[in-house]
């Protein structure tokens, strides 16, 4: 199963990442080098020719914004023909911030974490398909809260607990809104649907 969405990554996503992502985001919590703004937080380049320490000019270099986003996988029984949207919209969202992701396979509990950087890195990740509840995993990223977690579902999950502290995207690749709708109405969760409409 998990190979085979591997194989079919070349599939586009359904969601235009650069868009919500965009929306979702407004800060972010880590800087990597880039061409976004400048700060004395990184040195210029350029600062070798003009040398170091007293009476030296000091250089500004360039930073980019790059935000800290978790992906909560629903891997719960209702999601094994779903494989293929977890995969796939998970690398788009890697492709489009070009950073790794946390990435946390969820269906009654945590089942496994790993860092994003290429879609091989969920080979291992992808377990569970027992029942289903997202509060474990929405209560893991609390640890070490990410600007915003994406979290891929059916939608199917009952309670979808307290305000964890940031905010939540819900990605529907059902058609199914209603126990998520709750954290839509409580402003802390975001619908997106990504399920084939016909």
């Amino acid at each position: 199963r998990l190979l085979y969405a591997l194989e079919v990554r070349s599939a586009p996503p359904k969601v235009r990442w650069e868009d919500e992502l965009r929306v979702a985001i407004t800060y972010a919590a880590e800087h990597r080098p880039g061409p976004d703004e400048q700060s004395f937080l990184r040195p210029s380049m350029k600062q070798a020719g003009l040398g170091h320490g007293p009476g030296c000019a000091r250089l500004m270099g360039t930073i980019t914004n790059v935000p800290s986003v978790g992906i909560l996988a629903d891997t719960s029984g209702s999601m094994s023909g779903n494989i293929k949207d977890i995969v796939t919209e998970t690398v788009a969202i890697a492709d489009c911030l070009q950073a790794e992701l946390r990435f946390i396979a969820c269906d009654t509990e945590v089942q496994a974490e790993v860092r994003v950087v290429q879609p091989q890195d969920m080979a291992q990740a992808l377990k569970g398909f027992g029942g289903t509840n997202m509060v474990p995993g929405l209560r893991h990223f609390q640890k070490s809260p990410p600007d915003l977690v994406v979290c891929i579902t059916d939608g199917c999950i009952g309670s979808v607990g307290e305000n964890p502290g940031y905010p939540v995207i819900w990605c529907l690749v059902c058609d199914c809104k209603h126990d998520v709708q709750k954290s839509v109405d409580a402003g802390w969760g975001r619908i997106i649907e990504c399920w084939e409409k016909t």
